[in-house]
């Protein structure tokens, strides 16, 4: 017997929950679904990406990485030029993968993002 795996849920922890709202907002290009002062959501119909009020400072390695394929290039980095402009998200070095690009990048609370693109 096997079993298929799916993307359902992920949280994140957030520091301040309408700076990280915003943040979002722009890197997705989609407005948030549910807005609460300790949980708010995207909902992406079959993903649901949470931010979770932290109950403590996390930062650095144990904070949350989070990783996103994007599937234009080009295109995402056009809707998020204003966020890199303004230094709300700041990559890392570019990387070469075997089949497209990849870097890494700290949102608006500090945990990390790794974004990669692959043709």
């Amino acid at each position: 017997m096997t079993f298929e795996i799916r993307r359902s849920t992920s949280y994140i922890p957030v520091k301040d929950m309408k700076r990280a709202i915003k943040f979002y907002q722009r890197l997705f290009g989609h407005k948030v679904d549910v807005k609460g002062e300790n949980l708010s959501v995207f909902d992406f119909g079959d993903f649901k990406f949470c931010l979770k009020k932290a109950d403590e400072e996390v930062e650095g390695e144990d904070s949350y990485q989070l990783s996103f394929e994007i599937t234009d290039w080009d295109e995402f980095f056009e809707k998020t030029r204003m966020q890199f402009n303004k230094r709300s998200l700041v990559p890392s070095a570019l990387v070469r993968l075997e089949r497209g690009w990849s870097f890494e990048a700290k949102d608006s609370e500090g945990n990390d993002i790794k974004i990669s693109w692959r043709p």
